[in-house]
This record gives C-alpha cells, structure tokens and sequence, in this order.
C-alpha cells in the first residue's frame, strides 16, 4: 500500500469512527425517548385510574427495541469496516507486504440494511447483554406498575 493510499485509509478510518459516534448519539436519545415515554405512560394511568393503558406501554417498548437495533445494525457494520481498517494500516506500517487488502473508499458499501435476522442475532449476542437490560428493566417496572396498581384497585 503506498503512502498515498494509506493517507486515503486513515481519513476513511477517521471518518467511520465519526460514524460510529453519531451512531452512538441516535441510540442515546432512542433510550432517552423510551424512558421518557414509559414514564409518561404509567404516570398517564395511574393519573386516570386506567390500568389498561400500561398494556400499551409494551408493545412501544417493543417498537424502541426494534428501532435501536435498527440503528446498532449500522453501528455494527461500520466496527467490522474499522477492524479491517486496522489491520489494514497495521500491516501497512510494519511493511508487510504479503497481506493484500482490496481496499475501498467510503461506508456506502460496507453497511446493509438491517434485517429482522440481524437484529435478533444481535439482541441475543453473549457480549451485548447489556443493551437489551435496559429495556428489560422498563419492561420490569412497567410490570410492577401494572400489578400494584391492579392490586390496589380492586
């Protein structure tokens, strides 16, 4: 790889990390927007004696759910596409020569859309556990909502 090329791969590794940070921005306010909409809902109904309205409350945990990993599918991608850029430019600056990369410019090519099979295969990834407990714990509190507020209404 010569220097110009290797000049090209660490601008496009720069700006996939930028991509990766947005990423990382929209999935915050995805979490932000659940939370806050969860909270609306069960302060909704218990303000209006309606216990039913909580039921709702999981299908839009759901559709959150469905949403974040939407974007992670994007995110997931452009981390594959920064770990061959880093090998990329490692064997390039030791000066190996026998690795052989066909390099392309950009991440238009590298990210798909996301499907419902890569979605699940990353919700029940062992090292991304972490992403789904937090709707799991909205889930749980939303259950606790609905049974204590069942409970003390009859």
């Amino acid at each position: 790889m010569n220097m110009d090329t290797l000049d090209i791969a660490f601008e496009d590794y720069h700006s996939t990390q930028d991509f990766i940070s947005r990423m990382d921005q929209y999935i915050f306010s995805i979490r932000n927007l659940a939370v806050a909409t969860s909270s609306a809902i069960i302060a909704y109904a218990v303000s209006e004696n309606k216990a039913t309205i909580l039921l709702t409350n999981y299908f839009l945990i759901f559709c959150f759910i469905f949403l974040e990993y939407s974007w992670k599918c994007f995110q997931e991608d452009a981390i594959m596409r920064t770990y061959k850029l880093e090998d990329m430019i490692q064997n390039s600056i030791k000066g190996n020569v026998n690795a052989v990369y066909p390099y392309e410019f950009g991440l238009g090519h590298v990210i798909r859309a996301p499907s419902i099979r890569k979605i699940l295969r990353l919700i029940f990834k062992k090292d991304r556990w972490h992403n789904l407990m937090f709707y799991l714990i909205i889930l749980v509190a939303n259950s606790l909502a609905y049974f204590l507020f069942s409970y003390y209404n009859k």
